[in-house]
């Protein structure tokens, strides 16, 4: 599994793949056979190493937990053995379980405050009703390699209200 991380975190990218991770297990199951019991076929060594890397990170997980806790009582943290610490490291599961330090976090779009060179706006119909922004409704701004946040949708109550007050405004203009 060292010489072929690959094999071991199940991401062959190769364009025979599967023949490769075929004959991989193979020449894997053949030497743990080799090496006495328990004596597994290729599947059953594939589903053991699949078990041992989530009870791996399920133990990484309830430590990680168990760290940060503040519950009180007996820690319940249970220390990794060598070869769990190892197989940890080359396969990254800390970052798994912890995240990737630096990375940004899913959640609330944040504001852009950067404006964009390479933008215009283009109407994308009537463009009467507007709306808590510099844009109309139906006005989209189009950007070359700019990612933007997207912009609050109202609510069908919002929209009612709004086409309420333009309607009673023309009519009263109408009347006068």
């Amino acid at each position: 599994m060292v010489t072929h991380p690959e094999l071991a975190k199940g991401l062959m990218k190769t364009p025979n793949a599967k023949t490769v991770s075929t004959n991989l297990w193979k020449r894997v199951t053949s030497q743990l056979n080799a090496a006495g019991l328990p004596m597994r076929d290729m599947v059953g060594w594939k589903k053991f190493w699949a078990d041992y890397k989530l009870h791996l990170k399920a133990k990484l997980r309830r430590n990680k937990t168990n760290i940060s806790g503040t519950d009180g009582g007996p820690s319940t943290y249970t220390q990794l053995t060598q070869l769990e610490q190892q197989v940890s490291e080359w396969l990254s599961m800390e970052q798994s379980v912890s995240g990737v330090t630096g990375a940004r976090e899913f959640g609330i779009a944040q504001t852009v405050t950067e404006i964009p060179i390479e933008c215009h706006v283009e109407s994308i119909g009537d463009a009467n009703d507007s709306i808590e922004s510099n844009l109309h409704e139906n006005e989209e701004v189009i950007c070359n390699n700019v990612v933007h946040t997207p912009r609050k949708k109202r609510s069908l109550l919002e929209k009612q209200v709004e086409n309420q007050i333009t309607y009673q405004k023309k009519l009263h203009q109408y009347f006068r």
